[in-house]
């Protein structure tokens, strides 16, 4: 008895239906791999919507026109950032939260509070610090994400965040701003910094021991100035 055989409309169906089939479990796949990079996802929605914001900040209240420039190329350029990556953490059901974490908004709120040469300092020291780990964390992420959507978004983000490292780092060096990201700034001894990610704002420099006092490594050449003046000699002259 011959075998039935398959006509050319039942063929058709069956290779639509396993085409579907492959179609859902790419489809599938892919929002598993979008989920299994949440993490950064989350971090650089934070990251970009707290620098958005002060950046506009920095537009308002900077007294130094480089300054004012960059907060203003912050809110452009992660604004746009973070919109595409809300389109990444869609393809995976996730949602970027609205508001920045309890830390972060405290960070916000006592930068708006300073004004002047201060708040230029802080701000840029502040964005050292922030482009510093975003190039790293991105770096990262465009060769090892499990997503490729991620993967995708970390290295067509990633050229930008390096030209707005190198060109923060030129501001903090031209107004004395911290520019290595350890939150000291350049002339500015004791005078308390401002920092991003763990480091919490207000912490003292790196001139101040924890106790408030003097750091040791000013011993030598306060000893040196006290032996010339019982000298009777100007401790200013040489």
């Amino acid at each position: 008895m011959a075998g039935r055989q398959v006509g050319p409309v039942a063929l058709a169906g069956l290779a639509l239906g396993m085409m579907a089939m492959s179609a859902s479990s790419l489809q599938a796949q892919g929002k598993a791999d979008v989920k299994a990079d949440s993490m950064f996802l989350q971090e650089a929605a934070m990251g970009g919507k707290m620098e958005v914001q002060l950046g506009k900040l920095a537009a308002e209240k900077a007294s130094n026109p480089q300054v004012k420039q960059f907060g203003s190329q912050m809110v452009r350029d992660h604004g746009k950032a973070n919109m595409k990556l809300k389109a990444v953490a869609r393809q995976g059901g996730m949602t970027p939260p609205d508001t920045l974490p309890a830390e972060k908004q405290q960070d916000v709120d006592k930068l708006s509070s300073m004004s002047g040469k201060d708040f230029d300092t802080a701000y840029i020291g502040m964005m050292v610090k922030a482009h510093n780990e975003d190039v790293q964390k991105f770096t990262d992420e465009s060769h090892s994400a499990k997503s490729t959507a991620v993967r995708q978004f970390a290295s067509q983000t990633l050229p930008t965040l390096k030209r707005h490292q190198m060109k923060v780092k030129r501001i903090a060096g031209q107004i004395g701003a911290d520019t290595t990201g350890t939150g000291m700034s350049m002339g500015q001894g004791s005078t308390d910094s401002v920092g991003m990610g763990s480091a919490k704002m207000g912490t003292d420099s790196m001139h101040q021991s924890s106790t408030g006092q003097p750091s040791m490594d000013s011993g030598p050449a306060e000893s040196a100035k006290m032996g010339k003046d019982s000298m009777g000699k100007d401790s200013t002259s040489r």
